[in-house]
């Protein structure tokens, strides 16, 4: 019996219909593969989401509106080096104090104890801001989606601590002893307030002496300077090469335990504002593109980056803001009302994942609403 074979023509068809298969397939491995990697990219960002918004709640549930507050609104960066912001992506700071139970991450050599040994404490100074990689290059001079998100926090401590860090070199004092002693520390920076975890709980210089008063000690606010990178009073900069604000170098363990979180684009802080029913401040309140009602301060055609507006708190008087009030004004009994503050937190934050399958990244919010 004689079997029929295929003709060219039914070849033809069938490697066209094993062609349109294929590509089939690969169309829906791609699209299998991107879904993969969307849901991994998402998965990571969340991830780092609720580290961040945690640590935030679990800071701010213990807030001490008795003792100093300080945020530092930065804007935006300044690429042209005019004064003025030319990319409004927000580095704001805060630091604040908080009760909870808190421990070093490092063990301390206590006076007269037989070996090193963590620090325990139920009151810390808590800081909050984009880091530094540790070389110099703060996070305006990063890759948006390289930027580190850091977390200092310094545990007040009666214990006699033995201050062993770089003993060849000026030390740093985290006991403070008397305000008057800071320009001694020419040698301050912030890598080494950074290694410090802890202050000394029998002064308390630190938290209860004000910036802003007359009476103040200006040296503290050479200091809150160098802690926040921030220039409150005249845009003098890092000194001799300084480095300001958290430094973290992943590649180092020394800082490490500052890191909360990696491919943090922008950290925003707002207030709720209750006299206009909106969160303060606001680069453009109205969003008509003006920004003579700003509640930054003006520069030319928009914001100026050389001075960052600021909130310390109970201190300062906002005669520099859209929004002033007395300094009787700033305690206990008004906290809820103060600009910046208010009875509520907005934190917005810019978060990209590591592989870059979401490059402009994900903006989130995040509100913690403040004890009464």
């Amino acid at each position: 019996m004689n079997k029929r074979a295929f003709t060219i023509l039914e070849l033809l068809v069938a490697m066209a219909l094993m062609v349109v298969l294929l590509a089939i397939s690969a169309v829906v491995f791609k699209t299998s593969v991107q879904a993969q990697q969307t849901a991994s990219a998402t998965a990571e960002i969340m991830q780092k989401f609720q580290a961040i918004t945690h640590q935030i709640k679990t800071d701010l549930e213990g807030l001490e509106k008795d003792a100093e507050i300080c945020i530092i609104w930065k804007p935006g960066i300044d690429t042209n080096g005019d004064g003025i912001v030319d990319d409004y992506t927000q580095m704001d700071r805060m630091y604040f104090f908080t009760t909870g139970a808190f421990q070093t991450y490092a063990t301390w050599q206590i006076q007269g104890a037989a070996k090193p040994a963590v620090l325990h404490s139920s009151l810390a100074r808590v800081c909050y801001m984009l880091a530094g990689d540790g070389s110099g290059k703060q996070a305006a001079d990063q890759k948006a989606s390289k930027r580190i998100l850091g977390r200092s926090q310094h545990i007040y401590t009666a214990a006699n601590v033995i201050d062993d860090y770089i003993p060849d070199s000026p030390q740093i004092n985290p006991n403070y002893g008397n305000l008057s002693t800071f320009p001694d520390w020419a040698a301050f920076t912030s890598e080494k307030n950074n290694y410090y975890e802890y202050d000394k709980k029998t002064s308390n210089q630190w938290r209860d002496e004000p910036v802003w008063l007359p009476t103040a000690v200006s040296e503290k606010s050479e200091m809150v300077e160098r802690i926040l990178d921030a220039d409150l009073f005249a845009p003098f900069g890092p000194q001799n090469g300084e480095k300001r604000g958290i430094q973290i170098n992943p590649a180092k363990d020394l800082n490490l335990h500052m890191l909360l979180a990696q491919g943090v684009g922008q950290f925003k802080v707002q207030g709720w504002l209750d006299a206009e029913k909106r969160w303060y401040p606001q680069i453009d309140p109205n969003g008509d593109g003006n920004y003579s009602d700003t509640d930054f301060v003006p520069g030319g055609s928009g914001i100026s980056a050389i001075v960052a507006p600021d909130l310390i708190y109970p201190y300062k008087r906002h005669s520099d803001h859209k929004y002033a009030y007395n300094l009787a004004d700033l305690d206990r009994a008004h906290f809820n009302e103060i600009p910046g503050l208010g009875p509520a937190l907005k934190f917005t934050f810019t978060l990209y994942d590591s592989r870059g399958v979401f490059p402009e990244g994900k903006t989130f919010t995040y509100i913690v609403y403040l004890n009464p």
